[in-house]
């Protein structure tokens, strides 16, 4: 193909995918109609849970966030130094929690009420800005925020306004 985005294969992270994702599916989003999006991050989340279920490591011995903070690779020095001070425990209960919410989190967003969306926004905001403080991904987690702070009502804006 003749475009820019395949520049470059090995220059391309998963959030050049989500990106393109989420340009083309904003074309079909309106201000009352968020249904396009709902539909991406609905495939993002279920996606990544339904592939981490056919592995061990995330639920069978939850030590999928330990072996990551091993990667010198992906861990931040910081984030090294601060998961071997916590318990193995600790960081088996964080995976399970990962992967407990990408299998439910996203039905959230197809319940009526705008309240459980901004619980699943203020949930993905957590869990992708502790992947932003702890793992270097690349603009995967950044991007990943900026997709679902669309899904947090109105009033939440308001409360974080500056004054």
């Amino acid at each position: 193909t003749c475009s820019v985005h395949a520049r470059n294969s090995f220059v391309c992270y998963g959030s050049d995918q989500l990106l393109l994702a989420m340009l083309f599916w904003n074309a079909f989003a309106s201000h009352q109609s968020l249904v396009p999006l709902r539909t991406l991050v609905s495939l993002m989340y279920g996606t990544s849970a339904f592939r981490k279920l056919l592995g061990t490591s995330w639920f069978i011995t939850g030590t999928a966030l330990e072996e990551t903070f091993a990667l010198a690779y992906f861990a931040r020095p910081l984030a090294v130094e601060w998961a071997s001070l916590l318990p193995t425990a600790t960081l088996a209960v964080a995976t399970r929690a990962v992967l407990l919410f990408e299998l439910v989190g996203w039905c959230l967003l197809w319940l009526p009420n705008q309240r459980a969306w901004s619980l699943f926004a203020c949930a993905a905001l957590l869990m992708h800005g502790a992947f932003f403080a702890a793992l270097d991904v690349g603009t995967f987690a950044p991007t990943c925020m900026a997709l679902v702070v669309v899904f947090l009502r109105a009033d939440v804006h308001r409360c974080t306004r500056l004054r």
